[in-house]
């Protein structure tokens, strides 16, 4: 027989508040061979008791990029037949199949009864549930979910600002999840963190960002927050230990403003694996371990326990929000306000996205400027 299989070509998945083909969504999905949206995967998610619509405020690929990038060190002079350089590019020729989906939203339209509490897995034509746990409460209605961390092929970690109750079977009993969430595919079940909770002496605690550390099986947390259970910890930044099942200060210190006393928030953070370098990026002035004035992007190295401040100020970039950081075969890309003190101010333009050209350990580009960091509008 003859396969009438519609060929997989390259699509590209974008999600906010739009308008794609005359039509409102906040999931869509553009098809790079031939340029056209499509029309059936379009995704307008709904809030209940809200005529506003849900968001979506991050979407992460269900599976780790494989690049050659990161290995080599080379320059502009050199051409990419040059023995032993190689340009960097992607070799998981399946990256970017399945996305995890994780906002403020109950169900895909308004009609709908059917709710994913914040949290679902697009697959290219569906948005599909992610467990059942975090919709079992009553006090799970308005979840703000702001991003997630896989770990591994069964496991999952969402964050953000909420709160719900889901059924511990072991314990045989209710258990409480705030801020932060993790659920495994094999049992299929959400959980809080074993120890410790996310809390603030004066804020309400928001998680902004999620990394997770495959090889030291710790996923490094950033936010608004500056206690755990209660007790003090250096702001906006926690560890948790998978292996000890403990969240506890994180051993880089926190983020705080040039008044030390004043807590920093972090708002994005990424995690380069093979150099084992945390890059922080947040509305902070200083690093609390070493008292070093920083403008909102750093580096930690785990290993040394050292920290690198990257922040120039003429090129800074004020973030946002949550996601304003992605590493990527080709750098580190930071996006943003402009300030009024950098190189690339712009009253038509006051938003960028920067490159950072050079990582804590090896060049990533082959292009040679006289700065560190490039500006696109």
């Amino acid at each position: 027989s003859t396969s009438t299989a519609i060929p997989k070509d390259p699509q590209l998945v974008i999600a906010g508040k739009m308008v794609v083909e005359d039509g409102a969504c906040n999931i869509a999905q553009l098809n790079l061979k031939s340029g056209k949206w499509s029309l059936q995967q379009r995704i307008q998610l709904s809030l209940y008791n809200s005529y506003s619509g849900g968001e979506v405020y991050s979407m992460l690929a269900n599976h780790t990029i494989v690049t050659n990038s990161n290995a080599k060190e080379f320059s502009k002079s050199e051409e990419p037949s040059s023995k032993g350089v190689d340009r960097p590019h992607v070799t998981d020729n399946a990256f970017g199949v399945d996305l995890i989906v994780v906002g403020a939203f109950d169900t895909t339209y308004r009609n709908s009864q059917t709710t994913y509490c914040s949290v679902g897995k697009w697959d290219g034509s569906q948005l599909s549930k992610v467990g059942e746990g975090l919709c079992n409460s009553a006090l799970s209605k308005g979840m703000k979910i702001t991003s997630s961390a896989i770990a591994g092929p069964n496991d999952i970690y969402v964050g953000g600002s909420f709160q719900t109750q889901v059924w511990n079977g072991e314990k045989h009993e209710f258990v409480k999840i705030f801020n932060i969430a993790h659920y495994n595919s094999i049992n299929q079940v959400w959980l809080p963190l074993p120890v410790g909770q996310i809390t603030c002496s004066w804020c309400t605690v928001t998680i902004l960002a999620l990394a997770w550390d495959s090889e030291r099986r710790q996923l490094h947390v950033a936010g608004k927050f500056n206690a755990i259970d209660g007790y003090n910890i250096p702001a906006g930044l926690a560890v948790y230990d998978q292996d000890s099942g403990h969240l506890v200060a994180h051993p880089g210190g926190g983020l705080a403003m040039r008044n030390v006393t004043q807590d920093g928030v972090g708002t994005a953070i990424q995690f380069d694996q093979e150099n084992g370098v945390l890059y922080v990026m947040g509305a902070f002035e200083r690093l609390t371990a070493t008292y070093e004035e920083c403008l909102g992007l750093a580096a930690y190295e785990i290993k040394s326990g050292s920290w690198t401040c990257l922040a120039d100020p003429a090129h800074s970039v004020l973030p946002t929000g949550g996601g304003n950081m992605l590493l990527t075969p080709y750098g580190l890309l930071v996006a943003g306000r402009t300030a009024n003190h950098t190189t690339w101010p712009d009253r038509s333009r006051p938003y960028t996205i920067a490159v950072l050209k050079a990582t804590i350990k090896k060049k990533v580009f082959f292009e040679e400027t006289d700065n560190s960091a490039q500006a696109f509008d």
